[in-house]
């Protein structure tokens, strides 16, 4: 035989073995993976082998053991056990490897983050530990033992031999009976049981200390993704609101679900949340979901929206922000950008929307957190309580006892009512004294607020603000009407001394230092900072409205320029420079603009713990702070309806723009249709384009 023959069948019996070998590998028979009986050493490697089979070669092993009469259901049902004993084993250890802390971080939720922060362990969005007995330490300092989730493993895996289940096409490790699935790759962590109940069709997990978290019908689709979050867009307030540090565009996971308590169900539907039992809560970040001890309510159950929940028999706690106590009605938990919307359409209500909270009709909250706003819309006899203080909302006022002086609470901006029968009152606030005690004082009057929501959870409140002492005279000034050619409110406020508020808030409380490379400071907060400044300064005092279809009509795509952009970053800078030298105990930054009547604008920098410092300007910087202040007065709402005004025969944008309609409807009185028109001296629209070709440009599309 020459050596070309033999060579020849030497490469043919070598693909016919890895021929052979990759049939062995994918075998259909089920007992190829198993080998063992309970009670047995486990062969790990045949069941990785089972493990990595594609959801297609897993059915063919399944399809295949239906054949065996009387062992296939207790074969599958031991493989199945095996095999997510060991899928859960493995994620533990790859989840301690890469560094536990990321793992509890992300299912305890950021209290647990902002103690290792204060700790000095924070860096660029992620923890460093030296080891797991740190970790543990910082986590007792935060009142979470995380002994429970190191160390429980998967006991028992019952009923996955059911005729029901078949594996998932979407993904590798999912099963599920047509309707509802479960990626075993994902399962929460503290589970030590699971089990799918044929008559009832559900998968029940049961965690060690005995709560129950059951998948009912459509809970999860063939992704193995909560179908109830998953549904929610990226654009989503409460998506937002749920987990602010996540990528909107990754699917909100089952994994991410935490059961607390030793007695009742927690179930997960469609698009609810129903809890069964006494004392039973569920924890999704830092959303805490739970039947109080001894509720009333037959029901308790909580329905998902776009922008909202809606609860009943529920208590709610979001962690460091506020806990709402549950109801024999229904209560709304609402997330939208304006709560004026809401309190149109909802009876009673919660809506949070960045650092500012309102609340309508009946039901009552605990504030766990500063506030920059906290506002009542037609409420009956609505309870929040602060530390020590308790408020009673009704209609006609704030109700906040005789008493004046407390020990404990939390400093809250601007406090009032609103209804639509009656102006605003006079708002008030909580401040911290310097002997460490809280007080009620009388606020300064918002005119309007914008928010805006940024990245890690950051949010910026632009407000109009109007010192208390001028609040009468603008009154008298307008006396309530619009006067062709002239504007009496706009004058009037051009000689008082308002201002504009910028309070930005970001997640990173108890930083003390950041040093000249300091990653969070170099490549989070600056850049968020310098974002937040830039909407603030043109975009949100300007017009919120920049990409509205009206406002590119009019004026085209616009952006800020160079020269703009590069003055921007000088007030940055200088802003940065002030917080660099500060600790930031609460995560708030303040900058203020203030209108001087017959003098140049001044900006200051407030910081809670602080003292006000007044930042030095050159005639650049100036000029930009003066160009915001005399246009941003007469910016009318471009996006909303316009008006035809047959004395001008043209049509006139709504008018006023957001942060000043609290002032025109809420105190000075005035009705939308009897004010239908702004009607300056030179037309608005003529001074917007002026002011835009100064400081901005066209955008390329």
């Amino acid at each position: 035989m020459n050596k070309q023959k033999k060579r020849s069948i030497a490469i043919f019996l070598f693909f016919l073995i890895v021929i052979i070998n990759n049939i062995l590998a994918q075998s259909t028979n089920i007992n190829d993976y198993t080998k063992n009986y309970p009670g047995e050493n486990t062969n790990e490697k045949n069941i990785q082998k089972f493990i990595d089979l594609s959801s297609e070669d897993k059915n063919k092993v399944w399809e295949e053991s239906r054949t065996l009469k009387f062992s296939g259901e207790v074969e599958r049902d031991l493989l199945s056990q095996q095999a997510i004993q060991k899928i859960y084993k493995d994620r533990l250890k790859k989840d301690l490897a890469v560094g536990a802390e990321k793992m509890i971080i992300r299912t305890l939720g950021s209290i647990l983050y902002q103690e290792m922060e204060k700790e000095g362990v924070f860096e660029q969005l992620g923890i460093k530990i030296d080891n797991i007995d740190q970790l543990k330490d910082l986590a007792k300092k935060a009142g979470k033992d995380i002994d429970v989730v190191l160390a429980t493993q998967i006991e028992s895996v019952e009923g996955f031999g059911s005729k029901d289940l078949a594996w998932s096409t979407k993904g590798k490790n999912i099963i599920g009976n047509g309707k509802t699935y479960l990626n075993v790759d994902k399962l929460p962590y503290g589970v030590n049981s699971i089990k799918y109940d044929e008559s009832k069709k559900v998968f029940i997990l049961k965690t060690k200390d005995g709560g129950e978290l059951v998948l009912g019908e459509g809970a999860t689709n063939e992704n193995g993704n909560v179908n109830m979050l998953s549904s929610l867009t990226e654009k989503s307030p409460l998506r937002t609101a749920l987990a602010p540090f996540a990528d909107p565009k990754k699917p909100l996971g089952l994994e991410n679900f935490i059961i607390i308590g030793d007695k009742g169900q927690v179930v997960l539907g469609k698009d609810n949340i129903e809890i069964k039992g006494d004392g039973i809560k569920v924890k999704y970040g830092e959303f805490v979901f739970g039947r109080k001890q001894g509720e009333k309510s037959a029901t308790s159950i909580v329905k998902f929206y776009e922008d909202e929940f809606i609860m009943k028999g529920i208590e709610f706690k979001r962690e460091g922000y506020v806990r709402v106590g549950s109801t024999d009605y229904e209560f709304t938990v609402n997330f939208e950008s304006n709560p004026n919307n809401v309190a149109y359409s909802k009876k009673n209500f919660l809506n949070m929307y960045g650092e500012n909270s309102a609340v309508g009709g009946k039901g009552n909250i605990e504030v766990l957190r500063n506030l920059n706003s906290l506002r009542g819309f037609d409420c009956n006899g609505f309870r929040v309580k602060a530390g020590d203080i308790d408020l009673s909302f009704k209609e006609n006022g704030v109700y906040k006892g005789n008493k004046n002086s407390f020990k404990n609470s939390f400093t809250i901006d601007n406090i009032y009512t609103i209804s639509d029968e009656k102006p605003v009152e006079y708002p008030f606030k909580i401040v911290k004294s310097a002997d460490g005690t809280y007080k009620f004082e009388a606020a300064n009057f918002i005119a309007g607020k914008i928010t805006a929501l940024g990245k890690y959870g950051t949010s910026v409140d632009v407000s109009l603000v109007v010192d208390k002492k001028d609040l009468g005279k603008i009154k008298e000034k307008v006396q309530g009407a619009w006067f062709f050619p002239k504007s009496s409110l706009v004058e009037s406020l051009k000689d008082s001394s308002f201002s504009y508020n910028i309070d930005m808030y970001a997640p990173f409380e108890g930083t003390a230092s950041m040093n000249p490379d300091s990653k969070i400071k170099n490549e989070v907060i600056i850049p968020e900072l310098r974002d937040m400044l830039s909407k603030a300064l043109v975009s949100k005092v300007i017009n919120p409205k920049l990409n509205d279809p009206k406002f590119v009509e009019i004026f085209g795509n616009r952006q800020l320029s160079q020269e703009t952009n590069n003055l921007i970053d000088s007030l940055t800078q200088k802003f940065i420079s002030q917080v660099q030298a500060s600790r930031v105990g609460s995560g708030k930054y303040s900058f203020k603009i203030t209108n001087n009547p017959g003098y140049l604008p001044t900006i200051s920098v407030l910081m809670p713990g602080n003292k006000e410092n007044t930042m030095d300007l050159d005639n650049n910087e100036n000029s930009l702070i003066k160009d915001i202040l005399d246009i941003s007065l007469i910016i009318p709402d471009i996006g909303s309806t316009a008006y035809h005004v047959r004395l001008l025969d043209k049509d006139v944008p709504k008018w006023p723009a957001d942060h000043l309609k609290e002032l025109w409807y809420r105190y000075l009185g005035q009705k939308p249709s009897s004010t239908s028109a702004y009607l300056p001296v030179k037309d608005d629209l003529d001074l917007i384009k002026e002011f835009l070709n100064k400081r901005t440009t066209k955008k390329n599309d």
